[in-house]
């Protein structure tokens, strides 16, 4: 785990495995189950973020976030089962 003085310090409460849940409607209405994790890259540095779904209309993904080169807020590099790769610029408030 980064040391306290660590700029992903307020990213801690993401770190875990969680089951997911919810609702959407795309052609008709779906419930939508599956399963993310987070863990501390190795060495730490940087938080990887796993997911996978049961239904084959969702990707599985992978995602690297890091601290944003500048200024505050965060950086997150996504990947998913499709090919599909996106940058995100991401802000936390009220932690």
């Amino acid at each position: 785990m980064p040391a306290s003085t660590d700029p992903l310090k307020d990213l801690r409460a993401f770190v875990g495995e969680w089951n997911v849940a919810g609702a959407m409607t795309l052609d008709e209405p779906m419930e939508i189950s599956g399963w993310t994790g987070f863990e501390w890259l190795a060495g730490g540095g940087y938080l990887v973020q796993r997911s996978t779904t049961e239904r084959e209309e969702f990707p599985n993904t992978l995602a690297v976030i890091g601290p944003a080169d500048e200024g505050e807020g965060y950086v997150m590099h996504y990947f998913d089962s499709r090919g599909v790769h996106r940058v995100y610029e991401i802000s936390l408030e009220a932690r």
